[in-house]
């Protein structure tokens, strides 16, 4: 099995909608006009958003700076096309790619040493080069399966499922730190709270390192 890459690239938004460029000269910036100093009068000005004909208009009193809320539409985004990540693949299963925010370390888990899954880490030097060899994440293995390995954005924290003994039933919530990015995991310790009879599996996690999903 393969892991698979796809890369977010900007796309002009007149490739995804032409008719936009028509409407450039109707869309302004949201902005608060400075009257000179003892002038009563308010100017108004509207400001487009997009193709949702959508108007706001903004006034001022008085002095003060103009604030420039926005002088354009959003960009537009779309996903190329996937493309494996050869140097990480394997003829076993291998999933759960999780990356450090500097995507310069990648988590993932394999059954590629014959057994059940375990988890596997690859780092390389630069985001735009391939990874290096790929290695056992040996402090956080056991003779059961791990799955699901969700590292923080920094690097310190590591969550993985696991049904190793020790936790709640069925795969539970695991959670192993470090103090550097070059030093060893600890010891894993159970989740406790996240965790039930039933199956839980962690994801990276969201909203500023807060929500786990």
């Amino acid at each position: 099995m393969r892991l698979v890459e796809v890369r977010l690239i900007m796309v002009p938004m007149d490739n995804v909608m032409p008719s936009t460029a028509a409407r450039k000269n109707s869309r302004s910036s949201l902005v608060r006009h400075a009257p000179p100093s003892g002038s009563v009068s308010c100017r108004w000005r509207r400001f487009r958003i997009g193709l949702l004909a959508l108007f706001f208009a903004a006034a001022a009193c008085g002095d003060g700076p103009v604030l420039v809320l926005g002088d354009r539409g959003p960009s537009y985004y779309s996903f190329g096309p996937p493309h494996a990540v050869t140097e990480l693949s394997a003829p076993a299963k291998t999933d759960n790619p999780t990356l450090t925010g500097d995507l310069l370390e990648i988590y993932f888990t394999s059954e590629r040493n014959g057994g059940a899954a375990d988890i596997f880490v690859a780092t390389r030097a630069d985001r735009s080069q391939p990874f290096g060899s790929i290695r056992r994440v040996d402090e956080v293995s056991a003779p059961g399966v791990e799955t699901s390995s969700a590292v923080s954005l920094d690097g310190l924290t590591l969550w993985f499922a696991s049904d190793r003994p020790g936790g709640q039933g069925g795969m539970d919530i695991w959670v192993a730190t470090r103090n550097s990015r070059s030093a060893p995991w600890s010891a894993p310790q159970n989740a406790g709270v996240l965790n039930s009879s039933r199956n839980e599996l962690p994801r990276p996690v969201g909203q500023h390192q807060r929500i786990m999903p």
